[in-house]
């Protein structure tokens, strides 16, 4: 999954700008970033943290689309403010776990970033789940052994 993400992210999110009629240089004025980070992610150098996932979702991109490669024929709103708030939630919170080990890595952050969204897809997008519900002993075996080491 996160191979695919990190591999046609960039091809997606290009698509979406041309969908919705927007430069590079326009995208980038929308979500308050400099161009050249846009053209950094077409390019598939770097994939953008949740903040700039939701301000992409915000501007009618179909983050879905973006980070899974899945069109579906609802809104492309698909993940609440809230929902993305608890991510980020959480990845915070295994920061502070994580802190004293050097805390987590910015790739590592935007993988467990990606991770999540993945984990609340596969949960139906569930309101109810809070930040913790997020983080069991599964996800700390796969960022202890797989992540954090790698």
């Amino acid at each position: 999954m996160l191979k695919d993400i990190e591999e046609n992210f960039g091809k997606r999110l290009r698509e979406e700008r041309i969908r919705l009629n927007l430069s590079q240089e326009e995208l980038a004025n929308e979500i308050d970033m400099k161009p050249l980070s846009v053209l950094q992610y077409e390019k598939g150098k770097t994939v953008p943290n949740l903040r700039t996932l939701y301000a992409l979702q915000t501007i009618g991109m179909n983050l879905r689309y973006l980070v899974f490669g899945e069109i579906l024929s609802n809104s492309p709103y698909d993940f609440s403010e809230d929902m993305l708030h608890k991510v980020g939630s959480a990845v915070e919170q295994l920061d502070i776990l994580f802190a004293t080990s050097g805390g987590l890595s910015p790739l590592v952050k935007t993988r467990l970033t990606l991770f999540l969204l993945n984990q609340v897809t596969e949960q139906s997008n569930d309101e109810n789940v809070n930040a913790t519900q997020l983080i069991n002993p599964d996800l700390l075996d796969i960022l202890t052994q797989k992540m954090i080491f790698k």
